[in-house]
């Protein structure tokens, strides 16, 4: 069986994201929303949380909390402007995934990819190898 960490899992969920991004940016906005999601929860379980069983990553809502209860060695200024991504991210995925009345278009989706890519850079992690 073929296993993927979590960081190649983003690479390729933002890579989709960037693909997508003019043609169909509801998509693009989940995509790079998922990236950094993954990319999360590998620097979380990297620092000892552990994901409540069957799920494999940290609960959508409970992010920035773990970010704050996990990843507070990085200094208040990972802390702030990682949950501050996160939360840009999680609201425009919500809204491009279940909102008719949100405008969503190829700006948006940029958004979302620099936010993703922002998370990346917090993270200590390249984007692609």
């Amino acid at each position: 069986m073929f296993s993927m960490a979590w960081a190649e899992i983003a690479r390729n969920n933002l890579l989709g994201a960037k693909r997508m991004c003019k043609a169909h940016p509801r998509s693009a906005i989940s995509r790079a929303y998922y990236a950094a999601h993954v990319l999360l929860t590998e620097a979380l379980v990297s620092a000892g949380y552990v994901p409540i069983p069957p799920y494999e990553t940290a609960p959508h809502k409970w992010q920035v909390n773990l970010v704050a209860s996990y990843l507070s060695a990085g200094g208040p200024l990972l802390m702030t402007d990682l949950g501050e991504a996160i939360s840009r991210l999680y609201k425009r995925r919500l809204d491009a995934d279940y909102s008719q009345l949100v405008v969503v278009g190829p700006a948006q989706a940029k958004e979302a990819i620099r936010d993703a890519v922002e998370v990346f850079a917090l993270l200590n992690v390249e984007v692609f190898t």
